[in-house]
C-alpha cells in the first residue's frame, strides 16, 4: 500500500472511532423535564458522529475488505426500523428521533470501520488499543479532576471511578479494564504493552482501576475474563507455568490471610458494600424493585412499546413517579421492550444471539485472538441483564458491535486474501503452543 494510502486509512479509522464514541464523548445529568432539549453539547454528540462519518467518504480511504451483512445485521436493521417507526406512536417523538439518530450513526461508523481492518485479528488489536487509550486517559482524569473522576451520583453511596471523556459509567468501565488486562496478558495490542516492566505495571494499574469501579457484578465478569486469560498464558512455556502456579498460590494465601484478620476483612466488606444497606444489596442496588414495577405499567403497550428511549425516560415517569429518578432501567431487554415493544426487541435478540455465535465460529484457529473476542462478546451478552448495552450508545456497544461486524463474510474477491491474512497468526500461535 502506498504511503499516502496508509495516511488516508489511518485518518479514516481515527474519524470513525471518534464518531462511534461521539454520542458519549461527554454527558451531564438531566431530569425528566430536561430530556429532549437541544443545546451545543447535544448538537456535538448528535451531529458530530454524522459529520465524522461523512468526512470518511471525503478522505476516501483505500478499500481493505468488502463484507456482506448476515442474519445478525438483519436483526439489527429490523430493530432500527421499528425504533424509527416508533416516532409515530412515541410519547415524545422529538426525543425518540434525537436519541435514535446518534445510535444509528454509531452503528454505521462501526460497520464501516470493520471494513478498514484487514482481518479480525487487526480489529481485535484495535479494540485493545482503544481500551488502553481510555484507561490511560482515565488515569490522567484522576490526576486533573480527582473529585469528578472518582465520585458518585447516588446519594448515600461511596465514590467510584468512572471515565469523563468519553463518558463511561462505573458499571461498564470494569469491562474496559478487563479488555486492557487481557490484551496485556495475551500480548495483543500495542507492542510496548507486552514489554517488561510495562506489562506488569499496566496490569497492576488497570486492576486498581477495576477495583475502583466498585461494581460487583461487572468486576466478577472482568475477573473471570482475566483468570481465563492468565490460565491460557500459563501454558505458553514451562517457566510461565511455574510462575503462574506460584502466583496462584500467593493469591490463595493472601485471600486466606484476609479472612483471618477481622480488621482487614472489615475494610474489604465496606469496600464491596459501597455504603448500601441490606435492601440495596438484595435488590441489586434497587434494580429488582424497578423491574417488578415496569411490566404492569406497559401491559397494554408491550408489543410496540412507548417509543425508543422516550418510553423508559419519559413514558414511565408519567405513569409512576418512581421512574423520575432513573435515567435507564439497567436491563437491556426490559428497556427495549418498554421502548420498541416485544416486536422491536426481537430484532435486538437476533443481533446479539447470532452475533455472539458468529463471532465464536468465525475466529476458529485464531488462538489468543479468539479467546479475547469470545470472552468479550459473551461478557457483553451477560451484562445485558443488568445494564444498558447494545441498544444504547455505550462503550459496550462500540466494542461488541465492532467485533460482530468484523466477523461478517467477505466477498469472493477478498475472501482468499482475508483467510490467508488471518490464518498466519493463528498458525504461529499453534506452533508456540505445541513447542
Amino acid at each position: 500500500m502506498a504511503p499516502e494510502d496508509q495516511v488516508r486509512l489511518r485518518r479514516a479509522r481515527a474519524a470513525l472511532w471518534l464518531g462511534a464514541f461521539m454520542p458519549i464523548i461527554y454527558t451531564v445529568g438531566k431530569g425528566v423535564n430536561d430530556v429532549g432539549g437541544v443545546g451545543p453539547l447535544e448538537l456535538l454528540r448528535g451531529g458530530g458522529g454524522l459529520a465524522l462519518y461523512a468526512l470518511v467518504f471525503m478522505i476516501r480511504p483505500p478499500k481493505v475488505r468488502s463484507l456482506r451483512n448476515g442474519i445478525a445485521e438483519a436483526g439489527l436493521i429490523f430493530f432500527v426500523v421499528i425504533a424509527a417507526l416508533s416516532c409515530f406512536w412515541s410519547v415524545d417523538a422529538k426525543t425518540t428521533l434525537l436519541k435514535l439518530v446518534p445510535l444509528v450513526v454509531t452503528y454505521l461508523c462501526l460497520a464501516k470501520l470493520a471494513t478498514l481492518y484487514g482481518s479480525v485479528q487487526e480489529t481485535v488489536c484495535a479494540v485493545v488499543t482503544v481500551a488502553h487509550m481510555i484507561l490511560i486517559g482515565t488515569l490522567v482524569q484522576l490526576v486533573i479532576w480527582p473529585d469528578r473522576a472518582y465520585s458518585t451520583d447516588t446519594v448515600g453511596e461511596d465514590p467510584r471511578i468512572h471515565s469523563l471523556l468519553p463518558a463511561i459509567a462505573s458499571n461498564l468501565f470494569g469491562l474496559v479494564a478487563a479488555i486492557g488486562i487481557a490484551g496485556v496478558c495475551l500480548t495483543i495490542g500495542p507492542r510496548w504493552t507486552a514489554r517488561a516492566p510495562w506489562n506488569v505495571v499496566l496490569v497492576c494499574v488497570y486492576f486498581v482501576l477495576l477495583l475502583g469501579t466498585r461494581s460487583r457484578v461487572v468486576t466478577a465478569v472482568a475477573l473471570i475474563i482475566m483468570l481465563v486469560c492468565l490460565f491460557r498464558v500459563m501454558h505458553r512455556s514451562q517457566n510461565a507455568n511455574i510462575i503462574g502456579w506460584f502466583a496462584t498460590a500467593g493469591i490463595v494465601a493472601t485471600s486466606w490471610w484476609i479472612t483471618t484478620r477481622d480488621d482487614v476483612w472489615g475494610l474489604v466488606v465496606d469496600f464491596v458494600v459501597r455504603g448500601q444497606d441490606a435492601q440495596g444489596l438484595t435488590t441489586l442496588t434497587g434494580r429488582t424493585v424497578v423491574w417488578e414495577r415496569v411490566l404492569p405499567l406497559i401491559r397494554e403497550d408491550q408489543w410496540w412499546g412507548l417509543g425508543y428511549y422516550s418510553g423508559h425516560r419519559i413514558g414511565l415517569p408519567l405513569r409512576d413517579s418512581l421512574f423520575r429518578n432513573y435515567s435507564n432501567l439497567d436491563n437491556t431487554w426490559l428497556e427495549s421492550v418498554v421502548g420498541v415493544g416485544i416486536i422491536g426487541t426481537t430484532g435486538l435478540v437476533v443481533f446479539l444471539a447470532f452475533g455472539v455465535v458468529r463471532s465464536i465460529r468465525a475466529t476458529a484457529r485464531m488462538g489468543h485472538y479468539r479467546l479475547l473476542s469470545t470472552l468479550l462478546v459473551i461478557g457483553v451478552a451477560w451484562l445485558t441483564l443488568i445494564n444498558p448495552t447494545v441498544q444504547a450508545n455505550t462503550s459496550t456497544l462500540v466494542f461488541f458491535a465492532l467485533i460482530v461486524f468484523s466477523t461478517r463474510r467477505g466477498d469472493a474477491e477478498h475472501l482468499a486474501t482475508w483467510s490467508l491474512h488471518e490464518s498466519a497468526p493463528a498458525k504461529s500461535t499453534d506452533l508456540r503452543r505445541e513447542q
